[in-house]
């Protein structure tokens, strides 16, 4: 193994006759921390995640977040409610705890964590933060945004009529 200026991560390997194979690039540093979502054997320690969290300012104090009840959406790994930081609406997304917050449920919330943390688009929720608590290991804190998904938008008609025809649709989706 070797890393490059660039602070990934590339394994050397040889096929069966000993000649050498392109590199193959595994990881940046930080994505040490993220597990991989085919192959779940076990999460990396939450505190080194945390510590990240805290250099890139993406921590929120637990206590500064109020769920307010509503669910907004759910999924069977998750569930997103409505809730409030510090004046601001948010969606909170938490693992489901009739999962039993199995490593792959906790390991599809990283994922889209080690996403969100970087994507800064107009038509996607603004990421704010993660919580972590003991009763909650992860929690996303995002814009609330009201109106159709993205899902219903690109995909279906509409009951109204009033969504966009099929050309700003897929204008959307290009830009996504």
């Amino acid at each position: 193994q070797n890393e490059g200026a660039s602070g990934v991560t590339r394994e050397v390997r040889a096929d069966s006759s000993g000649q050498s194979v392109a590199s193959v690039a595994q990881t940046t540093s930080t994505g040490q921390l993220f597990p991989n979502i085919l192959h779940v054997s076990h999460l990396p320690c939450s505190t080194h995640l945390e510590a990240l969290g805290a250099r890139e300012h993406w921590i929120i104090p637990s206590q500064e977040v109020r769920l307010l009840g509503a669910e907004l959406a759910s999924d069977s790994f998750w569930k997103l409610k409505f809730g409030d930081w510090l004046g601001t609406p948010i969606s909170v997304k938490v693992p489901r705890a009739n999962t039993g917050l199995t490593v792959a449920s906790i390991a599809l919330l990283r994922n889209e964590l080690r996403m969100m943390r970087k994507i800064k688009h107009p038509n996607i929720s603004m990421f704010y933060g993660a919580v972590f608590t003991e009763e909650q290991p992860l929690c996303l804190i995002m814009e609330c945004i009201w109106g159709v998904d993205l899902d219903s938008y690109i995909g279906r008609s509409g009951k109204d009529g009033r969504l966009p025809g099929q050309r700003p649709r897929l204008q959307v989706l290009i830009q996504v």
